[in-house]
């Protein structure tokens, strides 16, 4: 019996391309062939005819050994057609077999088309997937634009209310500022009016009492940044620190200073009022505290 000559069962080792189970492997089978009994009779019936020929026709011509051969000749491809026939099997059957072979490799590729189909539509439904969380991203930025837009808005509007509340409470304290200034420029200058008075009544217990009185009043205001400042009698006139009652008044030279009418007052380092005195040699009269408002607020 003649084996197949091609190789037995095809196996695909990859675990990505199992075998269909509709398709069984190949297996090392023989092919069938026609019974050589019929071809084996028929050829021993030609060998003897051939035979009885060569050995007992006479006269053996021509004609008898053209017969011999072509029995001889009938006898050897009688013999040999069962071969043949079962080589011509051989072939049918290798051809079904690489046939099978054949339909199982288109079977994988079917099955590799779809593993491709299925990741191609994976990786559309991935970039669909992506595209919504890019358009989601997109939303949420512009979300982020518009809201950090309104809190700029929010701030900006909340500045400019500062800013407005902050002048008007800066307005307020120059304000209020302006009246305890005015307030305590008036009771200096009442306690300056009261000390000129007991100077000029000539009572030392009086003067002594007044000018503590004056001094503490002094130091205490000094404490919030006003600094009075009295000139002494006898002292030079200086016009940068030193003004007369009577604004069109001008100081000689060399006039020395009489008597103090009104304090000067340094406020935070800067001159608020100079001092109103008057010149000595001349008669000095003191002006009442009620009469000096007007020169107040026009010096400060």
């Amino acid at each position: 019996m003649r084996k197949n000559k091609f190789p037995g069962p095809v196996k695909i080792h990859s675990p990505r391309f199992p075998v269909s189970p509709t398709i069984r492997p190949m297996t090392e089978r023989s092919a069938p062939g026609a019974n050589p009994l019929p071809f084996l009779i028929g050829d021993a019936v030609l060998v003897a005819f051939a035979a009885y020929l060569a050995f007992y026709a006479r006269p053996f011509g021509t004609a008898q050994m053209l017969a011999c051969l072509a029995a001889l000749a009938a006898a050897a491809l009688l013999g040999c057609w069962p071969f043949v026939l079962k080589h011509q099997a051989a072939l049918r059957l290798t051809e079904n077999d690489q046939l099978t072979d054949a339909v199982a490799k288109i079977q994988q590729l079917e099955q590799v088309a779809r593993q491709i189909s299925s990741c191609t539509n994976a990786w559309d439904a991935a970039q669909t997937a992506a595209d919504k969380t890019v358009a989601l991203a997109k939303g949420i930025a512009a979300g982020m634009t518009d809201e950090a837009a309104r809190f700029r808005d929010f701030m900006g509007k909340a500045a400019d209310s500062e800013k407005r509340t902050l002048t008007f409470e800066t307005e307020k304290l120059r304000r209020a500022q302006g009246d305890w200034l005015s307030t305590v420029v008036a009771l200096l200058d009442h306690v300056n009016a009261l000390h000129a008075a007991a100077v000029r009544s000539g009572q030392e217990n009086v003067i002594a009492q007044l000018t503590r009185f004056r001094a503490v009043c002094h130091d205490l205001v000094r404490r919030q940044g006003l600094v009075p400042f009295v000139p002494e009698p006898g002292a030079p006139f200086d016009d940068a620190a030193h003004a007369l009652a009577d604004e069109n008044a001008q100081a000689e030279k060399g006039a020395t200073i009489g008597e103090v009418l009104a304090t000067g007052i340094n406020f935070q380092g800067q001159l608020l009022r100079k001092s109103v005195v008057s010149l000595a040699g001349k008669e000095a009269a003191a002006v009442p505290a009620e009469e000096k408002p007007e020169t107040q607020q026009a010096l400060l």
